[in-house]
């Protein structure tokens, strides 16, 4: 991503702040509003659908795009079923993108009993994306496909968009999370958005709104926003062998801080695959053949064994695993169970990509390639499963 660019764009923000500030305060009033009147046992489940979802403004109704008014047409006819549909996309138990789908599919299937008439019923991934966001507004952000197009464009994010599609709200949510990463450096910034929140509004303590409407901007206001090339991130490839260590637990006490400690581990971790997946788009380029890679943790979600589906000079698959450290080559990792056995399922296929010394500001980090089946290095667990079963107690 060319963090120049994106630097930019925060800084035409900020010298735009109060004309961007009167035409957009109102999502962090609609949310304050949706908080205080949301209600999903209401007696008149569908007068307080409407009341919660008065403020909404462009964010669900613009020229010829009207979830709200649909939404609510949806609610008069079939109240209960689409209580149980908003029950079930704010079930944060329950898997995202499945959630989404199946949101989707029950109101389809209000739209096609009661309005078959009607041409579309504008559920789209947008409007599923306000829900949320109203609802958790620290967990997600708004979203507009052509808006996550054209931004990541022009801050080179390197999965833009071609159709829209539901997995595009994940990338989108990955590039949020990385532009929010930087807001958070800029003090001035943080300081003039804090200023304009009277009581009427959401506190944003997240900055989740505050990412989205710097996108937005991007998108709508900052015409004359333009994008600073930078160059590509750097890596140095490791060749050179490597041991298998076989340490021993130290009983030593620590106090850690384990919720900072995962989330900065995360980003590194998405920034690493980011790169590497960048540098298979490069090489599968080179090669001329009619493959692209594909980042599949963030499209199709972790649990496959893989990060990205990527592709040899013949077309045959290569099947990636990212491991990201700002430490050095012999810093140690986790490997989980999925990936272990995927890659002793496809050891011709398998590549531990081990990305060390990883240096945001400079981009750069030194990279080493690891064929093959995974488990010489697995050999000593520092976590074990346990599901116990009623023989193993002795509570009466």
């Amino acid at each position: 991503m060319n963090y120049q660019a994106l630097h930019e764009l925060i800084k035409l923000y900020k010298d735009n702040f109060t004309r961007i500030n009167h035409l957009e305060i109102y999502k962090w009033e609609a949310v304050k509003h949706f908080q205080d009147h949301w209600h999903i046992d209401s007696d008149d489940f569908t007068g307080m659908l409407k009341n919660a979802l008065s403020k909404a403004g462009n964010l669900m109704d613009s020229g010829k795009y009207f979830p709200r008014r649909m939404i609510f047409q949806f609610a008069e006819s079939d109240p209960e079923t689409v209580r149980t549909c908003f029950k079930n996309l704010y079930d944060e138990s329950k898997d995202l993108y499945d959630r989404l789908n199946q949101f989707n599919t029950a109101i389809r299937e209000v739209w096609q009993t009661h309005y078959s008439n009607l041409d579309n019923y504008y559920q789209d991934p947008r409007a599923r994306l306000v829900y949320l966001n109203f609802r958790y507004p620290d967990t997600y952000f708004f979203y507009k496909f052509r808006m996550f197009q054209k931004v990541a464009k022009r801050i080179e994010y390197p999965c833009v968009p071609k159709k829209s599609k539901v997995q595009d709200v994940f990338h989108y949510t990955n590039m949020c999370y990385q532009i929010l990463h930087e807001i958070k450096k800029d003090n001035e910034l943080l300081i003039m958005h804090q200023e304009r929140l009277n009581e009427h509004c959401y506190a944003d303590p997240k900055f989740h709104i505050l990412t989205q409407d710097i996108i937005y901007a991007a998108d709508k206001h900052l015409d004359n926003f333009s994008a600073v090339p930078i160059e590509n991130f750097h890596f140095d490839l490791i060749d050179t062998d490597y041991t298998i260590f076989d340490s021993q637990p130290s009983f030593t006490g620590r106090f850690v801080d384990y919720q900072g400690r995962q989330a900065e581990m995360s980003r590194i971790g998405l920034l690493g695959e980011q790169y590497v997946f960048e540098r298979e788009c490069n090489l599968i380029a080179s090669y001329n053949i009619r493959k692209k890679p594909r980042h599949v943790s963030v499209e199709d979600g972790d649990g496959l064994g893989f990060d990205i589906l990527s592709y040899n000079s013949d077309g045959s698959e290569k099947y990636i695993e990212v491991k990201t450290t700002t430490g050095h080559f012999h810093t140690p990792f986790y490997i989980t169970r999925t990936e272990l056995n995927k890659s002793r399922e496809h050891p011709n296929k398998y590549w531990l990509y081990r990305v060390c010394n990883f240096n945001e500001s400079e981009k750069k980090a030194s990279l080493m390639q690891i064929p093959g089946d995974l488990s010489p290095f697995c050999e000593n667990p520092s976590q074990y499963l346990v599901k116990l079963s009623p023989q193993h107690s002795s509570i009466t």
